[in-house]
């Protein structure tokens, strides 16, 4: 019983000690190429990031915001498994800084296994403050920041007046982040910026550098306008690209003969009407119906198919072409031919060409040639 208790006791011992050692899923180490600065230095960093898992990482680290000045090579780091790579940050603290210890940081972002996100801090010593004679020049450093946002049916537009009220010179940046989607909508001015990517979408980044009592002026505006015209668009074509193939017909109406007699100043017009079945399937009950408005009329030449019918009215004539069968991929061509009854001059527009197909029990389908042009 002794053996079974101290077995026991020395399985949970091993098992609390084996996760207290576990290492993260993210492991940093921090090289320092120079960290003690004075109030106008630099500070540099070498930042080694390890990838301690079986899975690729996506390491995203958002521009920090601070005080001091802090930039990085590298704002995304793409790790396979157990992969180790190296960035460098640089850090500038503000001109009137005091002298002492100070610890900045910025945050990793891991994407996959956000649970392996985490802090990384960096320690500063500025041994050196501003000397007396320039601060008696120079006693502040301040940016005044005003921001107007205007919003409008899908568009939101952005001015930022940045305006040096201090006494010395700022060197700083100005950044907004922005979703995937606002990134392709996004218009900026100045378009001096930098796009940095980030997992949610973009960030674009303004430098500026401002004498006592000047300003930068950011504009940027999101208008979904153009997405809302593309998607009509779309919707249109696919409606247009739906209604071809689901037809299961094709019917074009040309102008393949004109002829003109001077003499006279009358026209003889002789007119092609194409049908195609597009299916591989036999069609029946196919009626094309086409009208000849007055002052033109019908001269008799009706090629190899006559019309079925011929119905003639106060404005137009109409001419029926029935057939009981069209075979799979088969095309019929019929023609007929008409001359104007008086002098005509100018533009004439010949009506669409109508193809009907009834099936029993269902709504007649019907499909329409384009309208025809021609001159006089």
């Amino acid at each position: 019983m002794k053996l079974i208790k101290a077995v026991f006791c020395l399985a949970i011992f091993l098992s609390v000690f084996s996760t207290v050692l576990a290492l993260p899923e993210i492991i940093t180490d921090v090289n320092v190429v120079t960290d003690e600065i004075s109030y106008n230095g630099i500070a540099e960093f070498e930042l080694e990031i390890t990838n301690n898992q079986d899975i690729s990482e996506r390491i995203y680290i958002p521009p920090p915001r601070s005080k001091w000045t802090i930039s990085l090579d590298k704002y995304i780091i793409e790790l396979e498994p157990h992969e180790t790579k190296t960035i460098t940050l640089y850090a500038m603290p503000d001109e009137n800084v005091k002298k002492g210890k100070y610890s900045i940081y910025i945050q990793l972002k891991a994407m996959e296994n956000k649970e392996a996100s985490k802090y990384q801090y960096f320690h500063v010593k500025v041994t050196e403050e501003m000397p007396d004679y320039l601060k008696s020049v120079s006693v502040s450093r301040e940016i005044k920041e005003e921001a107007v946002t205007k919003k409008s049916f899908l568009r939101e537009t952005h001015e930022v007046n940045l305006t040096n009220v201090g006494k010395v010179p700022v060197e700083d940046f100005y950044y907004i982040e922005v979703s995937t989607l606002e990134s392709f909508f996004i218009k900026a001015e100045p378009r001096e910026y930098e796009e940095v990517a980030s997992p949610e979408g973009k960030t674009f980044v303004w430098q500026y550098n401002l004498k006592p009592g000047e300003s930068y002026i950011i504009h940027y505006s999101i208008s979904y306008i153009p997405l809302i015209i593309a998607v009509v668009l779309i919707f249109a074509a696919a409606i247009l690209l739906f209604s071809f193939y689901q037809s299961k017909f094709i019917l074009e109406k040309e102008i393949i003969l004109h002829k003109r007699n001077e003499e006279r100043k009358k026209h003889t017009i002789k007119i092609k009407l194409c049908l195609k079945n597009k299916t591989a399937k036999k069609q029946t009950n196919v009626v094309i119906k086409d009208s000849v408005p007055n002052p033109l009329v019908l001269t008799g030449d009706f090629g190899t198919v006559e019309p079925t019918a011929i119905k003639r009215e106060s404005n137009k004539t109409d001419l029926v072409w029935r057939f009981d069968v069209i075979e799979p991929y088969e095309e019929r061509i019929v023609t007929y031919e008409m001359r104007s009854s008086l002098k005509l001059i100018g533009r004439i527009l010949l009506p669409k060409a109508i193809l009907e197909h009834k099936v029993p029990g269902r709504k007649t389908l019907k499909i329409y040639s384009k309208i025809t042009k021609f001159e006089l």
